[in-house]
């Protein structure tokens, strides 16, 4: 059985220690990164219900809709989807007519 001598040893296990950690480092940063957005959604929703926020989608054509948003995203709290769907269901409701609208070719 070869042996290597502990200088040959810690140096080749030494470079590959840091090859792994150079590889791994920046998945370690996004992770710490989404764990601090949750954070602070978290943090956001203890004094929120739901955020709505106005969305623009991208159509295969030139669309106006008279400079008003084309959608409406809803955020809701951590397991509160039944809370989320009634107010999207209310909302798709009172604004009928709007949501019947095409949009014109520019």
């Amino acid at each position: 059985m070869l042996e290597l001598d502990h200088s040959a040893r810690d140096t080749f296990f030494g470079d590959k220690v840091r090859l792994v950690a150079a590889h791994i480092a920046p998945y370690l940063a996004a992770s710490a990164q989404r764990s601090n957005f949750y954070q602070l959604m978290l943090a956001l929703f203890e004094h929120r219900d739901v955020l709505a926020l106005p969305s623009a989608q991208v159509w295969p054509f030139d669309a106006t809709f008279a400079g008003l948003p084309m959608g409406l995203q809803l955020i809701g709290k951590l397991q509160g989807e039944l809370a989320l769907l009634q107010l999207a269901r209310a909302d798709e409701s009172a604004a009928g007519d709007v949501l019947s609208v095409w949009p014109t070719r520019g």
